[in-house]
């Protein structure tokens, strides 16, 4: 097992050791076998100079006991998001459950599928309570030259579901669209909704291997 530890600032850049010590908060990554396992939000106290955990994100394989997992790191941080029952498919999308902690409470639970560049392809949220799923969304963002906008970390359109996964709105350039109207503005010819089945429900949310 190979463990590395890389250092990012605010922006996911990545930084040195050096640059570090002029920072005032910065995240610290961890990664086991090549794959990222925590992400630590560190941040200098003004009042003692001492480094802190503020927030945290841990990563579970599946070989991993969820509770245990918590358990353990609650107490160390403010905030904490925990990832687990990973799956993926051939293109290299990841489909993660997740629970969130605020003060030791769990706050939100939810769903999301990252694409190959770690952008959020899909995401929802499950009611605590009743495990009803909401806020159901999937973006697409392509080849940027093609689908212009002004930072390929960005989506060229969104896709918003109603209850039954049938698509409620298409969101894009600062517009919404009931897909009747999208289907007939110019965007369509740029984004052309059937060469895209995989928006066409929330359901799968990670795309199979042939639907784009």
């Amino acid at each position: 097992m190979s463990t590395v530890i890389k250092y990012t600032n605010n922006d996911s850049e990545q930084i040195s050791l050096q640059q570090i010590m002029l920072l005032k908060s910065y995240n610290k990554e961890t990664y086991v076998n090549s794959e990222l396992k925590l992400v630590e939000r560190l941040q200098v106290s003004r009042k003692t100079s001492e480094t802190y955990v503020v927030s945290g994100e841990y990563y579970l394989s599946n070989d991993e006991d969820l509770q245990t997992v918590i358990d353990q790191h609650l107490p160390l941080a403010r905030d904490w998001h925990f990832y687990y029952n990973k799956q993926s498919n051939s293109n290299g999308d990841i489909f993660w459950e997740y629970l969130f902690y605020e003060y030791g409470l769990l706050n939100e639970k939810g769903k999301l599928v990252l694409n190959s560049d770690n952008l959020l392809l899909s995401f929802c949220k499950v009611n605590i309570d009743t495990n009803q799923i909401t806020d159901k969304r999937k973006n697409f963002y392509g080849d940027i030259n093609i689908y212009q906008r002004s930072n390929y970390k960005y989506p060229y359109l969104t896709v918003f579901y109603y209850q039954d996964n049938s698509v409620s709105e298409i969101y894009i350039d600062d517009e919404d669209f009931s897909l009747n109207d999208f289907l007939l503005d110019p965007y369509a010819d740029i984004f052309v909704w059937n060469d895209h089945p995989y928006y066409h429900s929330f359901d799968p949310m990670l795309p199979n291997d042939d639907i784009v």
